[in-house]
């Protein structure tokens, strides 16, 4: 990789996403991957909030259900680190109850998507946030 390209790839947008789902995940970053973000991807929320509190990503998109802890906990840590409080997080689920909206927003969400979702709308959900 050169100089320049090193340099264009750190000033990429990154954005972590967490979704145990393969056919999901593939749409998803496919989907980003138009907007020219780095994604990093991670199965469960563990691996991810290691490499949350380690990097500064620009957002997150993470799935409620996930093995071991869920997406809301993951949030609810995130908001926590004092440095993170602002990261945008998309919550993309497949929950679509009134009150599962209101306790992921509660937990600290900025966006709530239900799957199935439009990836036009994922990406104009990101570039809104950033």
């Amino acid at each position: 990789m050169t100089k320049a390209t090193e340099q264009i790839e750190a000033k990429k947008t990154r954005i972590v996403l967490i979704e145990d789902e393969e056919d999901i995940k593939d749409l998803i970053i496919f989907s980003v991957e138009k907007l020219h973000c780095a994604v990093f991807h991670f199965e469960s929320a563990e691996a991810a909030f290691i490499h949350i509190e380690k990097e500064r990503p620009n957002l997150i998109i993470v799935d409620w259900m996930l093995p071991g802890m869920d997406g809301i906990d993951l949030t609810k840590s995130i908001r926590n680190l004092k440095s993170h409080q602002k990261t945008p997080i998309i919550m993309l689920t497949a929950r679509d109850e009134q009150a599962d909206r209101e306790r992921a927003f509660e937990a600290g969400v900025d966006r709530y998507i239900t799957k199935p979702f439009s990836p036009k709308q994922l990406r104009e959900e990101i570039n809104a946030l950033i």
